[in-house]
């Protein structure tokens, strides 16, 4: 993805970034909770390779403690590696602030789905209880939807996503990659999953992406 730079303009304008857990991520299994724990390295393993399996499931776990590792099979290499680039140029060329978010939560979809490519936007415009796949039970939904659409409508008013129903979001600085992690319950964390990242991408092929899309269907998406 080439960058071009900041205006001058956008240097003064506070920016928040997010991303989903999963993305375009379509996992192989169709319901990761109903694969017994004791099971899912090996299915990992089996893809990866004995070493970099354990490797992985390791650095996922510490990336993201509490979530079924079999979501590793869609670790999101897509957009998460190029939002962080853009955040920390932008951080070296902006007097204004830069936040950063990723949806992690998990949805009531093939027996459990992280979140997927704008699986945040009903939670942000605040109809999540009207989207049925949103309706998550004990409440979940009332809550992480309040969470986040009074950060995404503070920061619209004022360009700052803090209200008393969060932690303390920090801007990003050179650094430190502050990332307010959205789940049942909110979570601030800081450069979190660097090590996977940097680690899956050594692991796997280059993932490429051509745009615009070519008029040959068959050469419109390199992977």
């Amino acid at each position: 993805m080439a960058y071009n730079g900041v205006s001058e303009h956008s240097k003064t304008i506070p920016t928040m970034f997010g991303t989903e857990i999963c993305e375009f991520g379509f996992n192989p299994i169709q319901d990761l909770n109903a694969v017994p724990e004791e099971e899912r390295p090996a299915i990992i393993k089996e893809k990866f390779g004995e070493e970099n399996g354990e490797k992985l499931i390791e650095l996922y776990k510490k990336a993201y403690p509490g979530v079924n590792i079999l979501n590793v099979l869609t670790l999101d290499v897509m957009f998460r590696p190029t939002t962080k680039d853009m955040i920390r140029r932008r951080v070296k060329e902006c007097s204004a602030p830069n936040y950063n978010y990723i949806m992690s939560l998990e949805f009531p979809l093939d027996g459990g789905k992280r979140a997927w490519h704008c699986a945040d936007i009903p939670f942000a415009f605040g109809n999540a209880l009207e989207t049925p796949i949103c309706n998550i039970p004990g409440g979940v939904t009332e809550h992480v939807q309040e969470q986040f659409c009074k950060a995404v409508t503070n920061f619209a008013k004022t360009g700052d996503p803090n209200h008393d129903k969060l932690p303390e979001w920090k801007a990003c600085t050179e650094d430190s990659l502050y990332t307010m992690i959205f789940d049942t319950e909110a979570d601030l964390r800081e450069n979190f999953d660097d090590e996977i990242l940097k680690f899956y991408q050594e692991i796997t092929p280059e993932f490429k992406m051509q745009f615009p899309a070519r008029d040959n269907v068959k050469e419109r998406w390199l992977y």
